[in-house]
């Protein structure tokens, strides 16, 4: 069975790259691979992890790392290997007028961090209204890099984002803003010699939308592409989709731009077949499913 995240390079190491996108196109679902590379970086990878998460809680995560195995139990993780920011499923109430924007709890079932004020889809003339949260962006990233500089350290991390989406729709910026943000997250990667995996859904019915901005933002910052699809010949109980590991455009423009030679310690392009099983995803090369051979 393929090993995808060996052949990333996500160890610590002059081989790493410093953004991971991983680009879902329609007709795929990549909600596997957060889960996957948190495991991986506590327990193979030796990098401490950050989880920036809109789209699942804290327990999924401590669910499936513990299904992966490995010793992997998220609830034990000291705070020095782990950080949970948990962003939608807990709101903070902060009023603006006080400078502890983030709350940060001990208690990894609780939120690391929260944020919006008032309630999402809420009728209410106090719900948040479209780029009510000027804070949020600059906030996150200064978090991060606390985090990176004294709860971790400095210790090479892997931060990894579910989904950028939920602060789209929500309202609280635009895409313009999250790119710029991301941009910034990059440098914090570059200078701490982390790895930030970040996702980006393309929306082809409107390539001027702000999920196509979005996508194109992300993947310019990117050494490598997790390129996730589904089958062209449709569903199969065997195989779930296939997915194919790229060159990223940031990867290739400092490849063109250098006046000297280059030496790309990036991974292969490579295109794989996945499976999701109970305990783990299975890759492999096309046609080599189990029950092909």
């Amino acid at each position: 069975m393929f090993d995808l995240v060996a052949h990333l390079k996500l160890a610590p190491g002059p081989d790493a790259p410093s953004v991971v996108t991983v680009l879902q196109e329609a007709g795929a679902d990549s909600a596997f691979l957060p889960p996957l590379l948190a495991h991986a970086g506590l327990s193979t990878l030796g990098r401490a992890v950050m989880v920036i998460s809109t789209q699942q809680v804290f327990l999924h995560y401590a669910l499936v790392c513990r299904k992966l195995g490995g010793g992997v139990q998220l609830m034990q993780m000291p705070p020095s290997q782990f950080a949970f920011v948990d962003a939608l499923s807990h709101l903070h109430d902060h009023d603006g007028d006080d400078d502890d924007k983030w709350a940060v709890t001990p208690d990894p079932t609780r939120p690391t961090v929260g944020y919006l004020r008032g309630s999402i889809g809420s009728d209410s003339a106090d719900a948040v209204p479209p780029n009510a949260q000027p804070h949020l962006l600059p906030a996150l990233v200064d978090h991060v890099r606390d985090t990176l500089a004294n709860r971790f350290a400095g210790a090479p991390a892997l931060v990894i984002v579910d989904d950028w989406m939920p602060l789209l729709y929500t309202g609280c910026c635009s895409a313009v803003e999250l790119v710029s943000a991301i941009r910034q997250l990059r440098r914090l990667m570059e200078q701490t010699g982390s790895v930030m995996v970040t996702p980006a859904t393309p929306d082809l019915a409107d390539p001027a939308g702000d999920a196509a901005v979005l996508a194109r933002g992300s993947a310019d910052v990117a050494d490598t592409m997790l390129v996730c699809r589904g089958l062209s010949t449709g569903y199969s109980r065997d195989v779930h989709g296939q997915m194919s590991v790229v060159r990223g455009r940031h990867r290739l423009a400092a490849a063109h731009l250098s006046n000297g030679p280059v030496v790309d310690r990036g991974p292969e392009p490579v295109t794989l077949q996945f499976k999701v099983v109970d305990k783990g995803v299975e890759f492999f090369g096309s046609g080599l499913a189990s029950a092909v051979v």
